[in-house]
């Protein structure tokens, strides 16, 4: 039985052409959370201290080509009144990512200040899809704002730290870009850290030989590849990378190297979304940072893990008026030192992701160039949806996957 229509608010004089007019239910709202269990996405998130509970979503269609227009139904219900007139926003992510799906961003008619209390309101606004999508769904944020200011959301168990309340995915038919995997052979004897990537210290670790731009639109226009192998206490890694033009001005531990050029691995250990971002630069300039609860949340800069990095370059730094030909490093990670590390052996199994950020000064500005093992979608590279898998293996396995 579908919901039952109590009244319908109909104020035309006061909507725009896009904005339909919301419609109040009959059905209470644990009518609506049933329905929605069965035919929708039920949430059941409260804001403001109890002021508003977002029950939930219905799309149509489910399974959407790219480029085609959904409707989407959102279902609140205030317990009492707001005192602003707050306004709904949508974001649409795709496999994490923000930028995709157009906000959608509206102001409902009539407003949540207005919202009658004790009643369901079925508010309804359009989504338009990409005409390239790299998913087969998109997950909706949702929440009520006001200028800046988000609604709290009451259970921190519903929202992404940002109170924004994970609403739920529904099905669209684009294609998701796969996540990679990379089989990192045992080493008996460590690696120099000199830079210099010898294959005969590298036990045959394969190349991964190419890293795409972050938005996953193609491959970086400068080459960069890397390989990892690991010993019980220690994850190896290296990188080597193309570059005309040699930039490290930060001279220190923990100054913002990737305001400049820096290779990056991230790594969540558990795959739980507690993660350390580990960086150098083409001076062996190391920045670290660790991260709890998920992307960017509870930052911490005072956090050093314990990892060497040996670099070599081929050219000079900081000189723009000769062309470089790139710079290569070789680190070794002491697992103990991060969140969540233990001992490797084969069956370890690791999220990680690689970047790299590339700057070069064209014309009297500066190009930016960043790219990904695995890219995030997006400019933000903590997109731990996207980190790929890193498996450990005793001996060299066929290729990288």
């Amino acid at each position: 039985m579908g919901p039952q229509i109590f009244l319908v608010v109909v104020l035309a004089a006061t909507i725009g052409c896009r904005q339909q007019p919301s419609t109040i239910l009959k059905d209470s709202p644990e009518q609506v959370l049933a329905r929605l269990n069965n035919v929708g996405h039920a949430v059941d998130a409260s804001l403001g201290g109890g002021k508003v509970r977002y029950l939930g979503f219905e799309v149509m269609p489910e399974g959407a080509l790219p480029g085609d227009q959904v409707t989407v139904l959102h279902y609140w219900y205030a317990n009492g009144p707001l005192e602003a007139p707050y306004r709904v926003f949508v974001h649409g992510l795709v496999q994490g990512a923000m930028g995709w799906v157009d906000h959608g961003d509206h102001m409902p008619v009539p407003s949540p200040d207005q919202w009658p209390v004790n009643l369901v309101v079925r508010d309804e606004h359009v989504l338009r899809l990409p005409e390239r999508l790299p998913a087969d769904a998109v997950e909706l944020r949702v929440g009520l704002y006001l200028g800046n200011d988000r609604l709290p959301v009451d259970d921190a168990r519903k929202h992404d730290g940002t109170n924004r309340i994970r609403a739920g995915k529904f099905s669209v038919s684009g294609e998701p870009l796969p996540l990679p995997s990379y089989y990192a052979p045992r080493l008996s004897v460590a690696p120099k850290l000199d830079g210099k990537i010898e294959d005969a210290e590298w036990g045959g670790a394969p190349w991964i030989e190419e890293f795409k731009k972050s938005r996953g639109d193609g491959s970086s226009s400068l080459k960069t590849r890397a390989r990892l192998a690991w010993d019980p206490d220690h994850l190896y890694l290296a990188f080597e990378a193309e570059d005309p033009d040699i930039q490290a001005p930060q001279k220190k531990r923990d100054d913002p190297v990737y305001q400049h050029e820096a290779l990056e691995i991230f790594v969540d250990p558990k795959g739980t979304g507690d993660y350390v971002e580990l960086q150098a630069s083409p001076r062996a300039v190391l920045f670290d940072a660790a991260f709890t609860g998920g992307p960017r949340r509870n930052m911490q800069v005072e956090f050093d893990a314990r990892y060497e990095v040996g670099v070599a370059t081929n050219g000079t730094i900081d000189d723009p008026q000769d062309r470089d030909v790139g710079w290569s490093t070789e680190w070794a990670i002491d697992v103990a030192s991060l969140p969540g590390g233990e001992k490797l052996g084969t069956d370890s199994l690791w999220r990680i992701n690689l970047f790299r950020i590339a700057k070069d000064r064209i014309g009297g500005r500066q190009v930016v160039d960043e790219s990904a093992w695995s890219p995030p979608l997006m400019g933000d590279f903590h997109n731990l949806e996207r980190f790929g898998l890193l498996r450990f293996t005793e001996h060299v396995g066929d290729a990288t996957r």
